[in-house]
């Protein structure tokens, strides 16, 4: 990206260097105007309900799935494209999705441990 478009497309930085990507992405002028072009002429609701909002929102967040899979040169029957709130929502997801093999607990050094943090309690 050359400097005049930069400037042009990312006013707020008015010079500063931003590195904080993973906490909030910087937004673009154009995506600003796309995004309330959008919102000023739509109305988009809950795509969990069958309102015409939601059937519009059901059909935008299809409509995005099927632009990441081709853009990732796959299909639905290979993967699912699943969004989340934020990127530690996504790890978590993720994280749940493997079974983790760990050895069973030893409940005699866990009482053992519990009395002795009792004794030293009292």
């Amino acid at each position: 990206m050359q400097e005049a478009d930069r400037d042009a497309e990312y006013p707020q930085l008015q010079g500063a260097v931003y590195l904080d990507h993973a906490g909030a992405t910087l937004y673009s002028q154009r995506q600003l105007r796309e995004t309330f072009e959008l919102l000023s002429q739509h109305l988009y609701g809950n795509p969990h309900s069958m309102s015409p909002a939601s059937v519009r929102t059901t059909a935008a967040i299809s409509a995005v799935r099927a632009l990441v899979l081709r853009h990732f040169n796959t299909t639905s029957s290979a993967y699912r494209v699943i969004f989340t709130s934020n990127a530690t929502a996504a790890a978590a997801l993720v994280a749940r999705s493997f079974t983790l093999h760990t050895k069973p607990r030893d409940e005699s050094a866990s009482s053992t441990a519990s009395t002795s943090t009792a004794a030293a309690a009292a």
